[in-house]
């Protein structure tokens, strides 16, 4: 009878420990976005979220970013968040899509051209010559093969993407009995900004890599994507070369255009080495 006493009480005081818990973490994260906004009014906004960095768990830091966001500094967050090039599309470039006659290729050119894009066709030879005419300047866009559902994303075209700094700015999925699902992406040197006028169920897919030599910072990672709403859509790993022990991760997240700013300046704020892959509005899954 006396331990079932004791292990009552002490069970009592795990409960209340942890009640006393959630208060101090609500009032953290209280105390968090009350100094978003002091800070949003500072000339060092960036060196001092630095200093408090640690000081906040993953999820706390990004419910700061989130609010951070809502300041007079979202302007510059998302100009210093700017993904791709800033160099103006070359003349006679406009609208021009680079890609390799085929029959899936040919039936995306003809989603893409009815998605507002004015499209004009230009036939390369290779998946190599398409994304060096978009590099180049002589094509807008190019098209290229992402993933099917056989062998899943397909690395030697992310590389593609990778090597001629190209950003994933739409995509169309088609269905082949032959080879399954096949997503292929529309693809240029910058992402365009998302339309944040549109209703709020809109969502986005939001994709870049990450190279490390621990697996550590994932769970960091998915511990701020949930308190930002984001859900993890896919995760791909290959060793990096010429760097022994280093592994390129690939993310492909889902999130509401509300929180994007957030998790991208997450994001970029906690992996030196993040190269953002794509921005493209999530035709699939809306909330």
């Amino acid at each position: 009878m006396v331990a079932q006493e004791k292990q009552n009480i002490l069970k009592e005081n795990l409960i209340e420990f942890q009640k006393r818990l959630d208060i101090a973490k609500r009032q953290k994260i209280l105390t968090a976005i009350e100094l978003a906004k002091e800070i949003s009014e500072s000339e060092n906004a960036f060196d001092l979220l630095k200093s408090i960095e640690p000081l906040l768990s993953s999820d706390e830091e990004a419910m700061l970013l989130a609010e951070l966001c809502k300041t007079e500094l979202r302007s510059k967050i998302k100009a210093m968040l700017f993904i791709g090039s800033t160099e103006p599309t070359k003349a006679g470039a406009h609208s021009k899509i680079s890609f390799v006659k085929n029959k899936y290729n040919d039936i995306a050119f003809e989603e893409f051209s009815r998605s507002g894009i004015n499209a004009k066709p230009d036939y390369a030879s290779s998946f190599k010559d398409s994304c060096e005419s978009v590099y180049d300047g002589r094509c807008e866009f190019c098209i290229l093969p992402l993933t099917n559902s056989n062998d899943g994303r397909m690395m030697s075209f992310y590389a593609l993407i990778e090597r001629y700094e190209l950003k994933i700015c739409n995509y169309t999925e088609i269905e082949d009995e032959a080879s399954g699902s096949l997503r292929l992406a529309l693809l240029s040197r910058s992402c365009k900004e998302p339309n944040e006028k549109k209703p709020d169920s809109q969502n986005y897919v939001f994709e870049f890599s990450v190279n490390a030599e621990r697996t550590d910072f994932i769970s960091e990672l998915l511990l701020a994507a949930s308190a930002l709403g984001a859900e993890l859509l896919s995760i791909d790993s290959i060793p990096v070369e010429y760097a022994l022990g280093m592994q390129k991760f690939f993310f492909a997240f889902n999130i509401s255009i509300n929180e994007l700013l957030a998790f991208r300046l997450y994001v970029a704020l906690k992996n030196q080495s993040y190269v953002p892959i794509g921005i493209y509005q999530n035709k699939n899954q809306q909330t």
